[in-house]
């Protein structure tokens, strides 16, 4: 095996295992969970990414309303800008080590993804933690 090979077979090779152990930490220290949404919070911010040979210059404007931000995408001055999104869903929930009921926090980074206010989603809550939660 070459040493481009080799290096990439190891890259895969602990990649594969971090994502395993990701999984196998989801499923023994996390119980699925219906939770409640209370409260969406959605900010965006436009960013650009100039590539010089090997060095990245990022441009990125302050956090603004996503509307704002879609819009000034559109605009010249800000061409080749990407929309960012920032979008927290506040939820209550039932924790599964002792009943209690619990709020806590889901970060999503795609309005399609993005739950409204009232829905019922689910998402995983720490068997051993009380206050920590995670998505998927």
């Amino acid at each position: 095996m070459g040493s481009i090979t080799g290096q990439l077979v190891l890259i895969a090779g602990a990649v594969s295992a971090f994502m395993g152990y990701d999984q196998v930490v989801k499923v023994t220290q996390y119980e699925p969970t219906q939770m409640l949404v209370t409260e969406v919070s959605s900010q965006c911010h436009l960013e650009k990414k100039s590539y010089f040979g090997v060095a990245t210059k990022t441009s990125t404007t302050g956090k603004m309303d996503c509307t704002i931000a879609e819009i000034g995408a559109t605009l010249d001055k800000f061409k080749g800008f990407k929309v960012k999104y920032h979008i927290v869903a506040y939820v209550d929930y039932f924790s599964p080590i002792d009943q209690s009921r619990q709020s806590g926090k889901l970060y999503f980074k795609k309005p399609k993804n993005m739950p409204n206010l009232g829905d019922q989603v689910w998402a995983r809550a720490s068997k051993k933690d009380i206050e920590k939660i995670r998505r998927g």
